[in-house]
């Protein structure tokens, strides 16, 4: 198993394209989490995740007011017409810090913070093997 804070050192200014399919897209930094933790992989769309996580290996956490992300989490934003997706390092009630790539389109992976509202958090899936 590897920490949030080492996979971030390890990956931070790399681009990850886990399935060799579409160049590096923000999906391929939830593969490479999963591999490295040896985690079931998820696959689809930024949008799909949630639906073709197994509820044996993950659950799914809507977002709401009062639901902060731990750690790990690996968390969904409505943004765009495939979604978007990244591994979470910390967050509070107000804002979360995301290791994400391809936000802004074409970009190596890094760190980003954003609020809840906007791009709009959908929720988050949280690893029951981890």
């Amino acid at each position: 198993m590897i920490s949030i804070t080492n996979f971030v050192s390890k990956w931070t200014g790399r681009k990850i394209d886990y399935d060799k399919a579409y160049g590096a897209q923000c999906v391929d930094v939830l593969k490479q989490w999963e591999a490295e933790n040896k985690w079931k992989i998820t696959h689809g769309n930024a949008n799909a995740t949630r639906y073709n996580a197994d509820g044996v290996n993950y659950k799914w956490i809507v977002n709401t007011p009062i639901a902060v992300p731990r750690a790990g989490d690996m968390i969904e934003f409505a943004l765009g017409g495939y979604g978007h997706v990244g591994v979470v390092v910390s967050a509070t009630v107000w804002s979360v810090k995301v290791f994400e790539q391809n936000n802004p389109i074409g970009s190596s992976c890094h760190l980003r913070s954003y609020n809840y509202l906007k791009p709009r958090c959908v929720g988050w899936l949280r690893s029951l093997k981890g």
